[in-house]
């Protein structure tokens, strides 16, 4: 795989969060970084400033307390359960407008996490910790992949999901080890599985805000079974086939599966030979979709970042075009977006 630059990452972040009026910072949110994680480190900082000066998200939380002053509701049962003899307090339970809920609290988690990475920037760890003394007064949570099914942002919360989307791939890339209290920051650039789904993001996200050719969607396929030869227990089994992206135009019809490997081909030898398993995958697509009127000659795609070599090369199989293509990310910003235009509806 050919390095991506840092802006690059950047970018495609942005993109694929759906959070485009972040890249007017771009050169902002990527001076001074050299590692993906000084540019997470620096995102979340930038990020978490200006949830500040727009004002933090508060809730209702429930207070249960003895006070002399009563407020909300008594609650004589834990009196007459735990009674104080001599005390003129009651125990009352009421709700108060506060900060300290969840979402925050998964911020100010994320910068404690990060306070432990052991090879930030210099630079960028002092300003990790002027940060951190803004967001002091939250709780610390213990925060996992449930934390963040959790979290239910409502419209008027839409301005957190870029900085939560952050602190989500930052706890995503944290492993903790067996060794006492050891643990390490994967580098999510090698994970294929983790840019994988930020590749298949940041594609589907720029076709639907950069061009207008094609409708922009991720439907289902359905199986084109024959429900007479087939047992109702079978069919339950079949997997989904969820694509990717799927154009549609008045005269075109395109599935496209992104893909994001280290090389696009399996070798064996000194011979290559496309990815089997993605080309399956498309072909079922196609087929199975066909049956559909205006889809029998529908085209695939399969697109890779640039992997050992460039790609751009068509098969025909059975009424199908399917198109293998790369798009190079270890490139200037505009010639990315101008190649990945040029890719789709030139």
């Amino acid at each position: 795989m050919n390095r991506v630059p840092i802006q690059n990452i950047y970018f495609l972040l942005c993109y694929a969060w759906k959070h485009l009026q972040e890249t007017k910072y771009a050169n902002l949110r990527t001076e001074n970084c050299s590692k993906v994680w000084d540019l997470l480190a620096k995102v979340l900082i930038r990020s978490s400033k200006q949830l500040l000066k727009r004002g933090l998200h508060r809730n209702y939380v429930e207070r249960r307390e003895r006070r002399i002053r009563p407020r909300g509701k008594i609650n004589f049962s834990e009196d007459i359960r735990r009674p104080l003899i001599g005390s003129a307090s009651v125990p009352c339970q009421y709700d108060e407008l506060d900060s300290d809920v969840l979402p925050n609290q998964v911020i100010f988690s994320t910068f404690k996490l990060l306070q432990r990475h052991p090879n930030l920037d210099r630079s960028i760890s002092k300003e990790l910790s002027d940060a951190i003394a803004y967001w002091s007064g939250f709780t610390e949570i213990s925060v996992s992949p449930k934390t963040f099914r959790r979290l239910r942002l409502s419209r008027s919360m839409r301005h957190y999901r870029f900085t939560l989307s952050v602190c989500e791939l930052i706890h995503g890339e944290y492993q903790p080890l067996e060794n006492q209290g050891e643990s390490r920051f994967r580098d999510f650039l090698q994970d294929e599985a983790t840019m994988g789904t930020l590749f298949e993001q940041f594609v589907y996200n720029f076709l639907d805000k950069e061009q207008s050719k094609y409708r922009v969607s991720a439907p289902h396929v359905p199986w084109a079974f024959d429900s007479d030869l087939s047992s109702q227990r079978g069919l339950r089994f079949l997997p989904t086939m969820k694509t990717d992206i799927v154009l549609e135009s008045s005269d075109d019809r395109v599935i496209v599966d992104c893909k994001f490997y280290k090389d696009a081909f399996q070798r064996h030898h000194d011979t290559a030979k496309f990815r089997s398993g993605s080309l399956y995958q498309l072909f079922t697509y196609l087929k199975n979709q066909e049956v559909k009127p205006g889809w029998e000659n529908a085209k695939g795609m399969l697109l890779y970042p640039t992997t050992l070599e460039a790609i751009d090369e068509t098969v025909h199989i059975q009424g199908h075009d399917i198109r293998v293509v790369s798009i190079n990310l270890d490139q200037p910003w505009q010639s990315v977006s101008a190649d990945l235009l040029e890719i789709f509806v030139a």
